[in-house]
């Protein structure tokens, strides 16, 4: 009876501490998969700024935000999308397996690229947008410079879309 008792009380403590460990990861995992959709989009826009060899004529060449796969088929067939984010064809996926889109704009000068993250859990939102030089949610400016959590959050909409910008 002792020995059951004992391996049911070591199961238990091993379900606790698995349970911990899990707990500890998911806040980790929204800073980590804001991190690895940062340094992707940030390889993304200087695909495109690479194809173009430096030229700001790449806005003009591709749609605008809402237009289509936009730089996606570019990067794609150029071998310049990171690998993990391919879907097939010309789509890409965030690390919560959203929508990614690339996009030129144009506003007056210099051409920006964006990188267009879609279905944006909040807390990876906020870690997004706390960091980026210059953001957009959902259509609304959302970050200009970085900014403290609260600020983010009051920006960030749970499954929204987050478009980082570049120059």
């Amino acid at each position: 009876m002792q020995n059951v008792l004992g391996a049911a009380i070591a199961l238990i403590a091993s379900l606790v501490g698995i349970l911990a460990v899990v707990y500890l990861q998911s806040g980790a995992s929204a800073d980590n998969k804001a991190a690895r959709a940062q340094h992707e989009a940030i390889a993304l826009a200087a695909g495109i700024k690479q194809i173009y060899a430096g030229s700001n004529a790449f806005s003009n060449s591709l749609p605008s935000p809402g237009g289509g796969t936009g730089g996606n088929c570019l990067l794609v067939n150029a071998g310049l999308a990171p690998g993990e984010m391919l879907a097939g064809g010309c789509n890409l996926v965030s690390p919560w397996a959203g929508a990614v889109t690339v996009y030129g704009r144009w506003n007056g000068v210099p051409s920006t690229v964006d990188v267009r993250f879609s279905s944006v859990p909040l807390a990876v939102c906020v870690n997004l947008v706390r960091t980026a030089a210059y953001a957009t949610c959902a259509g609304a400016v959302c970050a200009q410079g970085g900014m403290t959590a609260a600020q983010a959050q009051a920006n960030c909409t749970a499954g929204g879309t987050v478009d980082l910008v570049y120059d």
